[in-house]
């Protein structure tokens, strides 16, 4: 294989090709310069998302943690959500940033088997919560809504007995 037919030649993974020019140095083509602000800007992005995420979830289980009266069962579920997105946000989205520009894979058998099982398990927290709260604002809904038909009910078999409600009234 020839010098130019080396530096010139393409893998189906990475579309790296170099032109030469007279002096015989090699300089990267125009569509490799943009390749090159496309990943930049998608690795910038990855940061930007990474450190928002971090910061607002780290943020949330802290005021959840230190404040005794942020402690309810819909809130309990809130931060076991950020919990999830925590560990999504720590293990995998930096992987994905790395695989995202590079095609090898340098850290090892164990954070390859590992990794897809943290990825699941975060999505599965995630569901199993979103689940959980959706259960818990219906049962918060229902409750608020049936509470004042049994007190109507109530309120009837009383009227019905002969019990007059009176407005009370202070003495003047």
């Amino acid at each position: 294989m020839k010098l130019l037919e080396f530096f010139n030649h393409t893998t189906p993974y990475d579309n790296i090709s170099f032109d030469f020019n007279l002096t015989g140095e090699v300089v990267p083509s125009e569509r490799d310069a943009d390749d090159f602000v496309l990943r930049c800007v998608i690795c910038f992005m990855y940061v930007f998302i990474i450190t928002v995420g971090l910061l607002g979830n780290i943020t949330l289980v802290k005021i959840f943690i230190t404040n005794s009266a942020m402690r309810s069962v819909p809130n309990i579920f809130i931060s076991s959500l950020a919990a999830a997105d925590i560990l999504l946000l720590v293990t995998c989205v930096p992987l994905d940033a790395y695989r995202y520009n590079f095609e090898d894979w340098i850290f090892g058998a164990v954070a390859c088997k590992l990794i897809p099982v943290i990825q699941l398990t975060s999505v599965g927290v995630s569901v199993f919560t979103l689940t959980a709260l959706s259960a818990d604002s219906n049962a918060t809904v229902v409750q608020a809504l049936i509470i004042p038909i049994v007190i109507l009910k109530l309120l009837k078999k009383f009227n019905k007995a002969n019990f007059k409600i009176q407005e009370y009234r202070p003495l003047e």
